[in-house]
């Protein structure tokens, strides 16, 4: 999901903390799908994927640079949201 994370991203991050996120953000989204979670439609799935890019780049951007812990950060926001609005 480069062009994903790149999107929040650019310009903020080198290209070697980049590609931390990016990994970040795979890990993320393969741990989510294995959990079993459901998505009521495109529009949920797009925005699960915008909200964990999000809160992966906020988390870096308060010096983050772990994977692991970047990923369980977003877990976390996500858990506290509504991921029913139509994405951006």
């Amino acid at each position: 999901m480069l062009k994903l994370v790149e999107k929040y991203a650019r310009g903020v991050f080198q290209a070697e903390e980049i590609a931390i996120l990016v990994a970040a953000f795979d890990d993320c989204w393969i741990r989510l799908q294995e959990s079993g979670a459901q998505y009521g439609s495109e529009y949920s799935m797009a925005r699960a994927q915008q909200q964990l890019a999000r809160s992966i780049i906020e988390a870096a951007k308060r010096g983050e640079r772990d994977p692991r812990r970047l990923c369980d950060d977003a877990f976390l926001h996500m858990s506290k949201s509504n991921l029913m609005e139509p994405p951006e």
